[in-house]
């Protein structure tokens, strides 16, 4: 079964909140490529999630494990 992809409309509900401009438009192709990135940022953040886990003793990821892979991919700690 092929994976649905995220649906663009709330990527841009967030992306026009940090934009907080309506002189500034977003490109059918700027939401497609947003959608492409988070998408692969889950898949990223799954997999050192899953690793924390499992160095953890677990076989269920946690808070704690998403928000440590959360730190450690975009903050390097």
């Amino acid at each position: 079964m092929a994976e649905k992809p995220l649906p663009l409309q709330p990527l841009r509900r967030f992306l026009e909140k940090g934009i907080a401009s309506k002189e500034i438009r977003i490109s059918a192709e700027a939401l497609e490529a947003t959608r492409d990135i988070i998408q692969e940022l889950l898949v990223r953040l799954g997999n050192l999630a899953k690793r924390i886990a499992e160095g953890k003793k677990r076989k269920t990821i946690k808070k704690d494990d998403i928000e440590q892979a959360f730190t450690e991919y975009f903050l390097h700690k």
